[in-house]
């Protein structure tokens, strides 16, 4: 008889967003290499979302970011034909929903 996936088993894998469960750890590995893994909203919040799930799942000890391609991250999202982004719509994405990621951490 088969055994049902554990939780941490069912962490959502996104384009963007990748995860892996190694043991106890649950790797998630920003997928942007040709923007250099700048995240946005949706990259933000959805780490939000993975950090909830992982904190009520008693298998997970740890989670490991990482990066694919060369860069681990570089920075928020810019819009187009912007040279840097306004820090307070950065501030913005993180503090409100859906990106509470500095309440999730």
């Amino acid at each position: 008889m088969a055994q049902p996936p554990s939780p941490s088993d069912t962490i959502e894998t996104t384009p963007d967003v990748l995860t892996e469960r190694v043991d106890h750890i649950l790797v998630v590995t920003f997928n942007r290499p040709e923007r250099m893994n700048s995240i946005g909203g949706d990259v933000i919040g959805r780490l939000s979302e993975i950090f909830l799930e992982a904190e009520h799942d008693p298998d997970v000890r740890a989670i490991v970011l990482t990066g694919a391609g060369r860069a681990f991250y570089s920075g928020p999202v810019r819009a187009p034909g912007s040279a840097r982004c306004d820090p307070r719509e950065w501030r913005n994405l993180v503090a409100t929903p859906p990106g509470r990621l500095a309440q999730s951490l």
